[in-house]
């Protein structure tokens, strides 16, 4: 492994209406990386603190921030990608279900599944938060892929 640093490349938001690039992104460093894990696993060890009703909030008030920003988010992702309106608002209508049907429902999923103790006092399934996770997404349904992924974790 080579400890100098690649020349930093970048990316680019081009508006998929009009051809023209809004903004340049630079890309990240292999450097960065390390870093970024060990932010995620800080976040991560807080995270599987709280309790599951305390999670279930936070998904209720996910789902309710993109109802409340569904036209604001249906323009980005219209600007970036040139999905249609109709298509976005029903993304983002999918979004809102997603993470209120993990709020409502996603407790009961967590709660410990007693088993045949088979002669031991007490025989239980337990699902406990491993760590973090790295997900890899297609570009082609922005929100729904964030809220596939991140609601059930």
């Amino acid at each position: 492994h080579d400890s100098k640093e690649v020349a930093m490349s970048t990316y680019a938001l081009t508006n998929a209406n009009t051809g023209e690039v809004e903004k340049t992104f630079d890309s990240l460093k292999s450097s960065d990386i390390p870093g970024i894990i060990d932010a995620a696993h800080e976040a991560y060890l807080s995270w599987k603190t709280n309790s599951v009703e305390e999670r279930a909030k936070i998904l209720s008030a996910a789902s309710k921030g993109f109802d409340a920003r569904k036209d604001e988010l249906a323009e980005i992702i219209g600007r970036e990608m040139g999905k249609p309106r109709e298509e976005a608002l029903a993304e983002i209508q999918l979004v809102v279900d997603i993470f209120n049907w993990y709020a409502t429902e996603g407790p009961a999923h967590l709660e410990d599944s007693p088993l045949n103790a088979e002669g031991a006092p007490v025989n239980f399934v337990r699902h406990d938060p491993l760590g973090i996770l790295l997900g890899v997404m297609p570009w082609n349904f922005p929100y729904y892929q964030l809220a596939r992924f991140a609601a059930p974790n």
